[in-house]
């Protein structure tokens, strides 16, 4: 499934239309086959609703963000060395989201996740697994039809009809500093992991590091973020569809190229051109008074024109 920056108002319209009219059989169903975990005592009927009515409240109210297929890169990459960090209220662009990676499942085949949105940790579930504490609840979804095709299942077979999207699990995570094992519960990855900083879940780029990631990277120069407003025929198909509260700008997120090459420092003369790779280091917010990890792209240095040393893979990062 392609979608379009100009698509991802309408594909929202639509995942939160079929949450909001088959979500609470859905997640019933989820949690009597045992695909669901349940973070509270609950019978499954109570709890589908709950599910239902939470996501569905996270998506009405989700700022929207597309990620291109270089960024999606760049973000899987770099999240595969991504130091500790503690997540803070105001690492996270807006209360709640909706995020779409380009071209994300070619690159992290171990999960089938494309897009998610986050939000506040809801109560119930913040008392039962952050120690009452606030923090953040992350949901992801797979493309359906990909889902579906990989199972052997037709999707004209279902009773119900199915929105492109469909629910694939949730990581929480707790603000500030936390204990071993108070970090997150994780489900939306697979196995159940109890930290996002787990050296697995981020070498494997878990759905919660690659979102950490992504937001770090947001907060740098190497980013370009601009706004794309729905046009005339989304706007009134969504409004006929009953979703004029749903015209927001997608916040279009891409790599910014580099324009002039990465020279020598200026009082040394080198004779050799050499690959500094990606990495991440620390940098100190007096505002926030708080350490975070800031990326370098990988780039050459050295004079123009001068031979190269070592013949690993160069990626060309043009301004």
């Amino acid at each position: 499934m392609s979608i379009r920056p100009q698509d991802l108002p309408e594909l929202r319209a639509a995942l939160l239309d079929w949450t909001r009219r088959h979500g609470s059989d859905y997640f019933k169903s989820c949690v009597q086959d045992g695909a669901q975990r349940l973070f509270f005592p609950a019978d499954p009927q109570t709890a589908g609703h709950w599910f239902a009515n939470t996501d569905a409240d996270r998506l009405a109210k989700a700022d929207l963000y597309w990620v291109s297929a270089e960024m999606t890169e760049l973000c899987v990459a770099a999240a595969k060395s991504m130091p500790e960090w503690e997540l803070a209220p105001e690492d996270v662009p807006s209360q709640q989201g909706f995020i779409l990676f380009e071209g994300l499942a070619s690159l992290r085949p171990d999960y089938p996740s494309t897009a998610f949105s986050w939000g506040p940790c809801p109560r119930l579930a913040a008392q039962a697994t952050l120690k009452g504490g606030a923090g953040l609840w992350l949901s992801a979804y797979t493309d359906v039809a990909a889902a579906y095709e990989l199972a052997g299942v037709a999707l004209d077979s279902m009773r119900v009809p199915m929105a492109p999207l469909m629910y694939a699990g949730e990581s929480l995570a707790a603000y500030g500093h936390r204990e071993a094992g108070d970090v997150s519960i994780n489900t939306v990855d697979g196995d159940e992991v109890v930290s996002d900083d787990d050296e697995l879940l981020t070498s494997r780029v878990g759905s919660l590091a690659l979102i950490k990631t992504a937001w770090l990277l947001l907060q740098q120069g190497l980013v370009d973020v601009s706004e794309l407003q729905p046009d005339r025929a989304t706007v009134k198909r969504l409004r006929r569809a009953g979703h004029a509260e749903d015209l927001t700008a997608t916040r279009v997120i891409d790599l910014r190229h580099r324009t002039t090459g990465t020279g020598a420092s200026a009082d040394r003369e080198f004779r050799h051109q050499w690959i500094v790779k990606g990495h991440w280091r620390q940098q100190w917010y007096p505002s926030r008074e708080v350490h975070r990890p800031v990326w370098t792209a990988p780039h050459v240095k050295g004079p123009e024109g001068a031979p190269l040393i070592g013949g690993e893979k160069v990626y060309a990062w043009k301004r």
